[in-house]
């Protein structure tokens, strides 16, 4: 303050006062109205716009030779030094001057900062003055999706690449025309060494030519780029084959030969299901039915969950009965048993000729009051009337060890039993 008190009034303070005036004044029209301030704006990306449209004419860019433009610019200090490659943009309106394939040489736009007054400064310099770009023509495809294993699953287990489950089946690809025409198809790739069980996850999609060779996709627009993927992998087991006999015609299984055409069966399934399966069941063969020997053929059904691996479908038992004796018998004992309520049946069938087998030693006391025959009505409908034919069992009293083969049947009349009544009723009537 002493300073200043001193000063005040003195020539030297006047001098410093003017001084000040005029550094300001200097300041002022140097920022405010002189274009004498010079500025650089390097690199200022190029942004291509109009690609979509320019699809649909079936045309793409697929190099931008000059991906930045640089500008040098004069004016208001104040103005230009606000501008750099953040808030000052190139476009260039693709659409609107590309019409055909080749080289192009095109104008661009710039967009300045929204409170820029344009009369404050001017373009020098720009370079370049056009941008140039590479047009080829574009192709669109659909291609399918298949998947290819390349690892390994343990041992005892088993894999079929044709098992694999994508979670899209075909994608669209769109590109320059030369490269998308290479294409064959696309895949996945899975590579999981010593598998135990199915494989589910995500892989990437690939594009590959004719023979397998990979196309570069970094110029090429896919659909999708990777999808979800099931890989079953299955348990393998060799099981044997069973059939069985049901004992009859006093054949047992001590009393047969077979041979099958078939003993075992690759099956594949999970670990958990197969664990349970010890052998598989073809199918019962009837002694009973099997005169002196038969053959039969029977369809490999497999459990559920369970996939037949061994390329049969059929197994054939051949069967044959040794060590046995034959002998026919007729007989007349023909018994209706079951009959239905309220109908009437009536035994049309008087005798029946049946043949018998056993060992010799117990066929040898056979006679034919031994044998009789049952014929089981339970099947017939209360509702039913006529002749029809039903199955007979043919049965040996006090001898288990032998028995009747092949299959037998009796005629018998079906009628009311009510209407018969009545019809009794009516003539014993009239008779008195």
């Amino acid at each position: 303050m002493k300073i200043w008190n001193n000063l005040k009034g003195s020539r030297l303070a006047y001098i410093l006062l003017a001084v000040l005036c005029a550094v300001v004044l200097w300041l002022y029209v140097d920022i405010t109205t002189e274009p004498d301030a010079y500025t650089t704006i390097r690199n200022i990306p190029v942004t291509i716009l109009g690609e979509d449209e320019l699809s649909e004419q079936g045309l793409m860019i697929t190099e931008v030779v000059d991906a930045t433009v640089t500008l040098k610019l004069t004016g208001v200090r104040a103005v230009i030094s606000q501008m750099d490659r953040d808030n000052v943009s190139i476009t260039v309106d693709a659409a609107g001057q590309i019409t055909a394939a080749g080289e192009q040489e095109l104008s661009y736009n710039i967009t300045w900062p929204s409170n820029t007054s344009l009369t404050n400064f001017s373009v020098t310099s720009r370079s370049p003055s056009t941008i140039t770009v590479v047009v080829t023509e574009m192709e669109t495809r659909e291609v399918s999706v298949s998947g290819v294993f390349t690892g390994s699953v343990a041992e005892g287990y088993l894999y079929d690449s044709a098992d694999f489950q994508l979670g899209v089946e075909t994608i669209t690809v769109s590109g320059e025309a030369t490269l998308v025409e290479q294409i064959d198809h696309a895949q996945v790739v899975l590579d999981e060494e010593e598998l135990t069980s199915s494989w589910t996850g995500t892989l990437p999609i690939q594009l590959v030519t004719a023979d397998g060779t990979e196309v570069a996709q970094d110029t090429l627009t896919l659909s999708q780029t990777e999808t979800e993927v099931t890989f079953p992998v299955r348990c393998v087991k060799e099981v044997p084959l069973k059939v069985t006999f049901q004992e009859g015609g006093g054949a047992t299984t001590d009393d047969i030969i077979y041979e099958m055409s078939l003993e075992t069966v690759l099956i594949s399934g999970t670990e958990e299901t197969l664990s349970s399966i010890s052998e598989l069941k073809v199918g019962t063969i009837d002694l009973s039915q099997v005169i002196t020997s038969e053959e039969y053929t029977f369809t490999l059904q497999m459990p559920e969950g369970v996939t037949n691996e061994s390329g049969y479908t059929t197994v054939t038992v051949s069967v044959q009965i040794s060590g046995l004796t034959t002998q026919k018998v007729e007989t007349s004992d023909i018994r209706l048993v079951n009959v239905p309520d309220g109908i009437t049946a009536t035994l049309i069938t008087e005798s029946l000729e049946v043949r018998i087998r056993g060992d010799e030693a117990t066929m040898a006391l056979l006679t034919a009051d031994d044998v009789y025959v049952e014929a089981d009505l339970s099947e017939i409908d209360a509702n039913a009337t006529g002749t029809c034919t039903v199955p007979a069992e043919v049965k040996v009293q006090g001898m288990s060890n032998i028995g009747a083969i092949d299959s037998y049947s009796v005629v018998v009349e079906i009628s009311e039993a009510e209407a018969d009544a009545e019809a009794e009723g009516e003539t014993s009537t009239d008779g008195t």
